[in-house]
């Protein structure tokens, strides 16, 4: 029988059986072949494999994920009949367009998927695939695994790789693959896109315009930001009237004058270092602009966007190609009867102009009417609720938000949207196209439903976050911990405007990857450079800063990392939420007031009292042993008919045995309601041999716990009456 057919990892964490891998990707593909995907390399697909995750996405959403005997499926919310507690979160979608909820289902629902619930799935790919005409690619692209996806139209591949399994170092894990890359979350209550169907309109309310254009006025009134913002536009002047003249540019003049981007400027008969800001005090900026207006500064190099590279083209060697290709986009630039757009475009089909230098140059050439289309900016504007998906969206967002702040040009615009982006600028709310869907509600009456905990237990753990800010759920494995977290959590957010993160940590996880460091980036010439990238938790704390209720940061496996380390400069910030720090990268940096963060940690792998005491303090902690009041609820509440109280028996004898708070068996591998049938498997296969290592050298202690001899004690009166 195919559901006895060995499966590889880490496709026996995701599916219980052989068949239903099968049958997961039969699903995926009949959901491509609608979506009109043409392959496995199709722009439009991005699909991806962690230890417990497989997901498929098309453009911006996701539309399947299945994970550990539940699939989230995508759904048109008017064509489905399903209990509301299936109903996730919607996805964003345009006033005229029918609404669209992910949902939560038991791999039995789509084995075999009914008739009508068949139907629904094919109506709402129709609709997404409608929706997304216009996308090209999806976002998610490099994150996709084509050897993953290959499985969906190959069958041979499929049955080969189900058996032996993807290698671990393939997979995107829930710690995000590596420091350098920022990878997909595995658990977001969040899904947004952009929406073809409007006419791209931010609506803000007044109290975002006042704080924008606060903030503007604070910016351009700050001597050490308006001496860069004058450098900046008497540069552009210098630049726009020195090529005026195409044919007298050559290489040398070019890279001196343009490519390079120089800091150190003549004044005073000295090279000195005058910018970044960061160099600057209100003395200096003040001293510097006098000199500037007096002709002082003899400006050089590029002070307007970064270049990466101090030549030209550096692959290229001939000298009179360079020459030929830098003349050629200068005339582009002197073209009158060209748009700005139309000039941007042109320069970009030219050999060696990346996006910040053809878009900057005809921002120098016209800084009223164009900006440049830098990854800063873009950020930006993204963060604000603008769609800047294309040039064309960019420039048309800046026009929009510079109707709000009146910049003098777009020179100085770019300089505001560079501080924010750099979080030096901050917005405490969000600016969004429309207003978030309201989070259907997670009550405690659910939330002590679905967890068979005592009312009185959950609400000391909610005083407990509400006290410290953040709490640790401690305790063996199999107690359940990330189950209660992502309750936890999703209570917690309830029906507001937060939203909830899961990361998991392990011995590789750095400061860079959860605060911010240097990352590698390509120049637009190919070469690496190290920019400075904020991290997951940077990033988580940002979004937050644009919510007003609570969002939950989950960090499963806290203590597999080295937290002191991790934590840096964060060990002061848990404790003072309302102070601020300077980092090791120079910015500013606050926790918001509504993060809170949940950790999971599993002390069978490090003892509690291997934890730096500081950061102990810092954390509530909260013990998660096994409860058999717990296992009992769940087999008598849904009426399994399994003999729970003699297997409860058995695992507190198992227990004692033990001896060891830190190392019992818990409750969570058996939370089946066909335990009956799982047990064997689950007591051969994930009990014995946790018991063989723990008692490696005193093997005869486990002899009475073999499945032979225990499951007599278990099913003693069902073998007794037949």
């Amino acid at each position: 029988m195919t559901s006895n057919i060995y499966l590889g990892s880490p496709f026996n964490r995701i599916f219980q059986n052989h068949k239903e891998a099968q049958t997961a990707f039969e699903l995926l593909r009949q959901t491509a072949t609608i979506l009109k995907i043409t392959g496995s390399y199709d722009n439009r697909l991005a699909v991806t494999l962690s230890s417990r995750v497989l997901r498929f996405d098309f453009c911006r959403w996701t539309v399947l994920r299945f994970n550990i005997c539940q699939v989230n499926i995508a759904l048109l919310n008017s064509l489905v009949l399903l209990d509301s507690h299936y109903r996730a979160e919607p996805f964003v979608t345009g006033a005229n367009e029918p609404a669209i909820y992910r949902y939560n289902l038991p791999f039995e629902q789509i084995l075999p998927m009914s008739d009508e619930l068949q139907n629904a799935y094919h109506q709402t790919l129709i609709s997404i695939t409608q929706k997304f005409t216009d996308w090209t690619q999806t976002p998610y692209q490099r994150h996709h695994k084509p050897e993953v996806a290959e499985m969906i139209f190959d069958s041979t591949k499929r049955d080969r790789l189900l058996v032996e399994g993807i290698p671990d170092t393939t997979l995107i894990y829930e710690r995000y693959l590596t420091p350098f890359q920022d990878v997909i979350g595995e658990k977001s209550t969040e899904y947004k896109t952009r929406d073809t169907n409007t006419d791209g309109d931010n609506q803000m309310s007044k109290d975002i315009v006042n704080q924008l254009v606060e903030k503007f006025s604070d910016l351009k009134q700050n001597p050490i930001h308006h001496f860069i913002i004058q450098l900046r536009k008497e540069r552009a002047k210098q630049l726009r009237e020195l090529f005026a003249s195409p044919t007298k540019i050559d290489l040398k003049i070019f890279n001196h004058e343009v490519w390079a981007m120089e800091r150190k400027t003549l004044y005073a008969q000295k090279r000195q270092n005058i910018y970044p800001e960061k160099n600057l005090t209100r003395e200096r900026a003040i001293e510097l602009e006098k000199a500037l207006l007096n002709n002082e500064l003899k400006l050089q190099g590029n002070y307007i966007w970064g270049g990466g590279s101090k030549i030209y083209a550096p692959q290229k060697q001939d000298t009179v190609l360079k020459e030929q290709y830098i003349r050629q986009a200068l005339q582009v630039l002197n073209d009158t009867g060209l748009s700005p757009l139309a000039k941007s475009k042109k320069i970009l089909e030219i050999y060696g102009f990346g996006n910040n230098s053809a878009t900057g140059l005809v921002m120098v050439f016209h800084p009223n009417n164009f900006a440049i289309y830098n990854k800063p900016s873009r950020e930006a504007l993204t963060e604000l609720g603008y769609s800047v998906e294309t040039l064309e969206d960019f420039q048309t967002a800046v026009q929009k938000l510079n109707a709000v702040l009146k910049a003098d040009d777009y020179i100085e615009l770019d300089w505001f949207l560079y501080q924010f982006n750099q979080g030096y600028i901050q917005i405490p709310s969000r600016i969004n196209q429309t207003d978030p869907p309201p989070k259907p509600l997670y009550p405690l009456s659910q939330l002590l439903e679905d967890c068979y905990l005592d009312q009185t237990i959950i609400e000391i753990w909610l005083r407990a976050m509400e006290r410290k800010g953040q709490i640790i759920l401690y305790g063996p494995p199999g107690t359940g911990k990330t189950f209660l977290a992502d309750k936890l959590a999703r209570h917690m957010i309830g029906s507001g405007d937060g939203f909830y993160q899961l990361i998991q940590f392990h011995p590789a996880y750095s400061y860079e990857d959860f605060m911010e460091g240097l990352r590698p980036q390509l120049t637009e010439q190919g070469q690496l450079t190290y920019a400075m990238q904020a991290g997951r938790f940077m990033t988580f704390c940002q979004r937050a800063a644009q919510r007003h209720d609570p969002c939950v940061l989950i960090i499963d496996e806290i203590n597999r990392a080295n937290l002191a380390r991790i934590f840096g400069e964060l060990m002061y910030l848990l404790e003072y939420r309302d102070q601020s720090i300077q980092l090791a990268g120079g910015r500013a940096f606050t926790i918001p007031a509504n993060v809170r963060i949940i950790g999971t940690m599993n002390t069978a792998d490090r003892s509690i009292a291997l934890v730096d005491h500081a950061l102990r303090r810092r954390f509530a902690f909260i013990s998660v042993q096994p409860d058999m009041t717990v296992l009992q609820r769940f087999h008598h509440q849904r009426e399994t008919g399994f003999p729970v109280d003699k297997l409860i028996t058995v695992l507190e004898r198992l227990n004692q045995t033990i001896n060891d708070p830190h190392y019992e068996v818990g409750i969570a591998y058996f939370l089946h309601e066909d335990l009956s049938i799982q047990l064997p498997d689950i007591w051969q296969m994930e009990i014995e041999p946790y018991l063989e290592e723990y008692f490696f050298n005193q093997l005869d202690k486990i002899q009475s716990f073999r499945w032979n001899r225990i499951k007599q004690t278990i099913f003693a009166v069902e073998q007794n009456s037949s």
